[in-house]
C-alpha cells in the first residue's frame, strides 16, 4: 500500500493516524442480519417465482392465506419438522416471507385484512351504528 509521504513520515515518528470518518448514524446496520437466513429467504423467494408469477404477491390476498401458511411452517417446526418437504427449504425462512408479505400488504394497503381482531372491531361498529 502507497500512503502519502507526509503520513509514511509521521508514522515513522511514531504518529498514530487519525481514524477515518464514517456518517452512518441511523442507517440500517445490515451486519445484524444474517447471511445465511437471508439467502435461506432469496430461496423461499426463487421457489414462488416459479410456482407462481414472480411479484403475484405483490397484488395482495386476505391476510389470513399468509397467516395459515406462517401457522403451517411454524406447526411443523414445533414438531420437530425443520426443512419443508415440499421446498427442502427451511421452515423459519417460510414463515420470514410470509410475514414480509404481510408487512408490505399493510404498507402499500392491498390485500384484505380480515384478521379476527379486525373483524370484531368492524362487526362492533356496524353494531353500534345500528342503535
Amino acid at each position: 500500500m502507497i500512503l502519502h509521504t507526509d503520513c509514511q513520515r509521521d508514522l515513522k515518528k511514531g504518529y498514530s493516524m487519525p481514524k477515518a470518518l464514517k456518517f452512518d448514524e441511523g442507517k440500517p446496520q445490515h451486519h445484524l442480519l444474517i447471511d445465511e437466513f437471508i439467502d435461506e429467504m432469496i430461496k423461499v423467494r426463487e421457489m414462488g417465482s416459479e410456482k407462481y408469477e414472480k411479484w403475484d404477491w405483490l397484488r395482495g390476498l386476505a391476510f389470513s392465506k399468509y397467516q395459515d401458511a406462517i401457522k403451517r411452517h411454524l406447526r411443523a417446526f414445533n414438531s420437530g419438522e425443520d426443512v419443508d418437504e415440499e421446498s427442502d427449504l427451511h421452515h423459519m425462512a417460510h414463515i420470514a416471507i410470509s410475514a414480509m408479505f404481510l408487512y408490505s400488504f399493510q404498507m402499500l394497503g392491498v390485500g384484505e385484512d380480515d384478521r379476527h381482531g379486525v373483524k370484531a372491531e368492524l362487526l362492533l361498529k356496524r353494531l353500534k351504528e345500528e342503535k
